[in-house]
């Protein structure tokens, strides 16, 4: 990432984390504590350098075909198909029985603040200053009707957690990467602390005024 032609003028790296991570700690525990380095990189990157990949991924065939898949999926997924998803999810979470006894997240936390370590020393490496963004929800106590019919966090095979339950556990995640950030006197903003309710369209992606005011909160707290 640090060697992209893109960032090479660079000083400055702005890190929003933490959802993804808490979901992945509660949802498929081991595969985020023991993770695969290539699966990992190829779900989250859609360009992968050759010498990372097996000798039948770096094939100009199997890239053609790659991407032609990855179009026609596209095409495919209209809006209406991702209307009619949120609205299964939602659907489905509603119905659910909720449990209120947080999990136990002592080994994912430890695993997250390696990681947010890690990341820090390869910016510092590169003569990089990163900044920490608090993962902000619409998760929250005393969440109201509507915002609690926007929520679509569905766990199909395990028990689901109520509202207040995984506003908690975020709230541990958040509280982990502050820690880190502090031992490691790195810039931090507490997004997760500024959130407000009409912030959000799900549990975690912004609405457009949503969108805005993270931009306005960004820009009033960060330090050059």
């Amino acid at each position: 990432m640090l060697e992209n032609e893109k960032l090479k003028d660079s000083n400055t790296i702005i890190y929003l984390i933490g959802f993804n991570d808490l979901i992945k700690a509660i949802k498929v525990t081991d595969k985020y504590l023991n993770p695969d380095i290539l699966e990992t990189k190829l779900s989250a990157f859609f360009v992968v350098s050759d010498e990372e990949l097996p000798l039948y991924r770096r094939t100009a065939t199997w890239k053609f075909l790659k991407h032609t898949n990855h179009q026609i999926r596209i095409n495919n997924h209209s809006k209406e198909d991702l209307a009619n998803s949120y609205k299964e999810s939602r659907k489905e979470r509603t119905l659910a029985k909720k449990d209120t006894v947080m999990p136990d997240l002592t080994l994912a936390v430890s695993h997250y603040k390696k990681n947010i370590g890690r990341l820090i020393e390869i910016c510092k490496s590169k003569d990089k200053t990163p900044i920490f963004l608090t993962q902000p929800v619409l998760w929250r106590p005393n969440i109201s009707k509507e915002g609690d019919k926007l929520l679509n966090t569905f766990f199909s095979n395990q028990n689901n957690l109520n509202t207040k339950t995984l506003y908690k556990c975020m709230k541990v995640f958040n509280n982990a990467l502050l820690e880190v950030c502090i031992k490691n006197d790195v810039q931090y903003i507490d997004l997760f602390a500024y959130s407000e309710e009409d912030w959000f369209y799900d549990d975690c992606h912004f609405n457009e005024q949503g969108a805005q005011k993270v931009a306005k909160t960004i820009y009033e707290n960060i330090k050059f």
